[in-house]
């Protein structure tokens, strides 16, 4: 008997019971037309029962059948108690629900490298003053504490930023890029809740990372008075665009303010904060937070990262 078989009658008992009892009842024809009585035709064949359990055991899997057993008790246990079955169900979703999401951080933050163009050759940059600087108004990002009564900053404001950017010699680049904000987004119909983060113009240009739609950032639409460019997460574009490939030039607002996407970031790209997934990328210049009463230039919300020049240790 060939394996399939052998599944097929452990899928199907009903039906191989049957045909073990049509196979012996058949045996018992054959021997009363031959000219047995029915007792006759009975004692010379044997134990019915117990030549059925040989045959059946013959032909089915005995594990597959154990497990297929147990199936079918579990199942009939779970219907008589519909509350504890939805207990077990919902714990073993939680649970393995976290773990995927474990796993997934991991797998990102130890595992693989930022998915950027040789990110060995990428740092991030901080200062440090001793006590707090009081022309920070406005602060957005970790401070530590060093030694000697340093304090340790990650964020600049984006004027310092730019000055520094055009200023600097020590690195071959440096890229400006905030954390992800939460904004509402619509095309005119659906509003919802989208993770912006306002990166420099040469953010997807500097690391790498070419639109497999689009185009990245121009210098120019990095400026005040611009009408903002914005480039959507390959998820976002996938999962709520429809992968629309004529979505560019099509019209958002973002937060009330009018907005054009120009590209769609490649698929597997997170930016540089490993575990936040960005949806939508903006200039820095589209940024809709008003300035602290002391002045643009005391809000500090903006995160640098540089390429170091070839050959730098």
């Amino acid at each position: 008997m060939s394996l399939w078989s052998r599944i097929k009658n452990v899928i199907y008992p009903d039906r191989h019971h049957q045909e073990i009892r049509e196979e012996l009842e058949f045996h018992l024809e054959m021997d009363q037309i031959n000219g047995r009585d029915k007792r006759q035709a009975r004692l010379r064949l044997g134990n019915v029962s117990g030549i059925a359990e040989e045959t059946r055991s013959a032909g089915i899997l005995g594990w597959l059948e154990s497990v297929s057993q147990d199936i079918r008790y579990g199942t009939r246990q779970l219907r008589k108690s519909p509350a504890w079955s939805l207990a077990i169900v919902s714990s073993l979703a939680i649970g393995l629900g976290a773990n995927s999401a474990i796993f997934a951080l991991v797998d990102a933050a130890l595992l693989k490298p930022l998915p950027v163009a040789d990110p060995d050759q990428l740092v991030m940059l901080e200062w440090s003053i001793k006590g707090r600087p009081p022309f920070v108004g406005r602060y957005g990002g970790g401070i530590r504490t060093l030694e000697g009564g340093r304090q340790q900053f990650s964020t600049v404001s984006e004027a310092v930023y730019r000055e520094f950017a055009a200023q600097q010699s020590v690195f071959a680049s440096v890229i400006g890029f905030s954390g992800p904000d939460s904004m509402t987004f619509s095309d005119g119909g659906i509003t919802e809740q989208v993770r912006v983060q306002y990166v420099s113009a040469n953010f997807f240009a500097e690391l790498g990372v070419h639109p497999i739609l689009g185009r990245p950032f121009l210098e120019d639409e990095d400026r005040r008075g611009q009408a903002p460019a914005v480039i959507v997460s390959h998820r976002y574009w996938t999962g709520r665009l429809g992968g629309d490939p004529a979505v560019l030039g099509r019209n958002f607002r973002m937060n009330n303010a009018l907005v054009h996407i120009v590209g769609v970031a490649p698929p597997g790209f997170y930016g540089l904060s490993i575990g936040e997934w960005v949806d939508v990328y903006a200039p820095l210049s589209a940024r809709f937070a008003s300035p602290p009463p002391s002045g643009e230039n005391a809000d500090w919300w903006l995160r640098q990262a540089a390429r170091l020049q070839p050959g730098s240790s």
